[in-house]
């Protein structure tokens, strides 16, 4: 896990674009850092409560939605800064 915003490999294409380095380094500091393994694990569910602002960095996460008899339904393909 890169453990600075300032080292991320795609600084340049996400909000942080074009930020000076100590704009980017206060901003990185604030950040809460955890890693979530695991294919089918839930980052967040719907009607949960909003808790902050999650960022992916690394890998791809599949936005489904699931309905009451089990099916699931793509709602989204996120990539790193996507």
């Amino acid at each position: 896990m890169v453990r600075s915003c300032l080292n991320c490999e795609f600084r340049e294409t996400g909000c942080l674009k074009r930020q000076p380095d100590e704009v980017v380094a206060k901003f990185s500091d604030l950040l809460v850092r955890y890693t979530v393994k695991g294919k089918g694990r839930a980052v967040f569910n719907q009607g949960d409560a909003p808790r902050g602002v999650d960022f992916l960095c690394r890998g791809m996460l599949k936005s489904v939605r699931v309905s009451t008899e089990g099916g699931e339904t793509i709602q989204d393909l996120l990539v790193p800064c996507s």
